[in-house]
């Protein structure tokens, strides 16, 4: 079982009750209370006035973050899609209010805080992925986006605007990766350049005159050591069959031994040069 109820969150007060949900995948749902971020306080009164509290109540101007339901009850933030209950629909489905405006987009100048690095701990601990099933998300009130069950009934994250029977269109266009984000997450920055940067840097040749990219050395170089290998094998398996008849070849039986030869050594170096790179090589057409 996951985090029921969030240590780093305030206690809201609920006026609402919650409910049970009815089993499936987990889910969130994220909205915007469409106030400036640092309305805390005020959108608290608005959501219980109204019965429409979600699980969590977000600030992205200060980090502050209030909880009203144990994350495996059902909030009440959402509408109904006829008799289907969207609010308890999944194993969870973890109601987020953010504090802002649908445009423009909270993630555009937010920086995750703690609270928020609690947040989504709490939301993994109930396995929730960080996708996206529905896709893009509303830019404004006519977009039409997928409101589908097919989509809804998947596990990951959704808008608002993603659910069946409802016609808000938020959270707006945020950043959709940003919210996953967290600070003790971010990559860090070094100067070890990559594989395609090795690949593609330039080099140049003994005399300082002739430049190539890595990737057309290596492509010449192992096609010269490929003819190399294959003219070798070819004589090799002449010599071979001659030692073995030295009364003499007739011109087919030394033109199959150097085929079969030629053909031997390439399939050695293949061979040799995928055990090397530990890689299986690829099928010929």
């Amino acid at each position: 079982m996951g985090e029921r109820w969030i240590a780093e969150a305030e206690d809201l007060k609920a006026a609402g009750a919650s409910g049970v949900m009815e089993g499936g995948t987990p889910r969130v749902t994220l909205h915007v209370t469409v106030s400036k971020p640092g309305t805390f306080d005020a959108m608290h009164g608005v959501l219980t006035r109204a019965q429409a509290e979600p699980h969590i109540l977000y600030d992205p101007a200060t980090d502050r973050m209030g909880q009203y339901f144990p994350l495996d009850r059902s909030a009440r933030a959402l509408r109904n899609d006829g008799t289907r209950r969207t609010n308890g629909h999944g194993t969870v489905n973890i109601q987020v209010e953010v504090c802002a405006l649908p445009v423009p987009a909270f993630t555009d100048v937010w920086k995750p805080g703690p609270n928020w690095v609690a947040l989504l701990r709490a939301i993994r601990s109930w396995g929730v992925p960080d996708v996206w099933p529905a896709g893009r998300l509303a830019v404004n009130g006519s977009d039409n986006v997928d409101r589908s069950w097919g989509s809804y009934s998947k596990a990951g994250w959704f808008g608002h605007c993603n659910v069946p029977g409802n016609d808000h269109w938020d959270p707006g266009p945020i950043n959709q990766r940003a919210v996953f984000s967290t600070p003790n997450l971010a990559p860090v920055e070094d100067d070890m350049p990559t594989p395609d940067d090795l690949w593609n840097a330039t080099l140049v040749g003994p005399d300082g005159k002739f430049k190539a990219r890595a990737r057309d050395w290596l492509t010449y170089a192992n096609d010269k050591a490929g003819n190399a290998a294959r003219d070798a094998g070819a004589a090799l398996a002449v010599v071979k069959a001659l030692a073995a008849k030295p009364q003499g070849l007739t011109a087919q039986e030394i033109e199959d031994a150097a085929a079969a030869g030629a053909k031997a050594a390439l399939e050695e170096r293949i061979q040799s040069a995928t055990t090397v790179l530990n890689v299986a090589p690829r099928e010929t057409p």
